[in-house]
């Protein structure tokens, strides 16, 4: 909040809440309170949003329109497809294998970078899906020394095989 209000925002176009999990939307409530949110879009309501390209600033986005009934809200993760700056950015929350599968047999689409799902845990990042989107870079939101001793190491070997590069919060903060 300190950050954006730095920036002089003062309105928010968009939010997006991938899924249901706190380290996704804890802080969600502060942020409504100190400002003006045009659109919050959560699984709840992500089907009013999807397959539609939607221009906020300099930024495109658009949302894939998948399956939202799976009991494990990590695989109702929102996939969102961000074009900034000639390039293409892909979000899929905690996406799990399952729902990489789902996106990779609905979609083919080719990405500059990706943002990994679920911390660079053991059950996102599959071959198929990496396979499939094409990343040259990708990006992995962990707290260092985390419980769960994310990211995992297979995954790290799988980016390796497709000579992605690896960007990590645990270590470049």
């Amino acid at each position: 909040i300190t950050y954006i209000k730095s920036r002089n925002i003062k309105r928010i176009d968009y939010i997006v809440i991938s899924h249901f999990h706190s380290d996704h939307y804890g802080e969600l409530q502060d942020v409504i309170n100190e400002f003006e949110i045009k659109n919050v879009i959560t699984t709840d309501n992500v089907d009013l949003f999807s397959n539609e390209m939607r221009k906020c600033g300099n930024l495109s986005f658009y949302i894939y329109k998948m399956s939202n009934e799976d009991d494990n809200p990590n695989n109702n993760s929102i996939f969102m497809s961000v074009f900034l700056a000639q390039k293409h950015y892909l979000f899929t929350g905690d996406s799990e294998e399952e729902r990489e599968k789902e996106f990779v047999d609905k979609y083919q689409i080719d990405i500059d970078y990706l943002k990994v799902a679920h911390h660079g845990s053991r059950t996102s990042s599959s071959e198929l899906f990496l396979k499939s989107v094409t990343p040259t870079e990708a990006f992995i939101i962990v707290k260092r020394n985390n419980i769960h001793k994310h990211p995992n190491d297979t995954v790290i070997e799988r980016f390796n095989k497709y000579n992605i590069l690896i960007f990590r919060t645990d270590i470049l903060g």
